[in-house]
């Protein structure tokens, strides 16, 4: 993929996170585009303020944000999705054992993420729109 491909592909997929946790009221506190370690981007956004349940739903599901984000621009690889699904995983089982007595509900709680991802994900046209500027930008705070 050439480079100038790729760092559009990573700033819709970050863009993603951010719409998600935006549009449930979440704080994007920084969006970055610079690779970092064996990170090509990365999105900070804090769930503070809110209850438990709904604060590991905001963040699961801006997880979700940017797998949602590149199946939206048509990009299916989600090669960069890996470490997010990890995240994912982990606080799906958190939410389990708190909100479940233990049962075993972590899937529950990932499809639960992605549909409110996909839910409250802005239009192709918007991300893209909001990725071109990160390009030109390469961080956003």
């Amino acid at each position: 993929m050439k480079e100038a491909e790729q760092e559009k592909q990573v700033a819709i997929h970050e863009i993603g996170h951010a719409a998600v946790a935006k549009s449930l009221g979440g704080e994007v506190c920084k969006i970055c585009i610079i690779p970092e370690g064996n990170a090509l981007g990365y999105t900070s956004i804090s769930f503070s303020g809110f209850g438990a349940e709904e604060a590991l739903i905001g963040m699961m599901a801006s997880l979700c944000g940017g797998f949602v984000a590149e199946e939206r621009s048509g990009h299916h690889d989600h090669s960069g999705c890996g470490s997010d699904m990890l995240k994912l995983d982990y606080l799906a089982n958190i939410a389990s054992r708190i909100l479940h007595d233990g049962k075993s509900a972590a899937e529950h709680f990932k499809s639960r993420a992605f549909s409110i991802a996909r839910s409250v994900m802005p239009s192709f046209a918007d991300l893209e729109s909001r990725a071109l500027h990160l390009q030109r930008e390469k961080i956003l705070v």
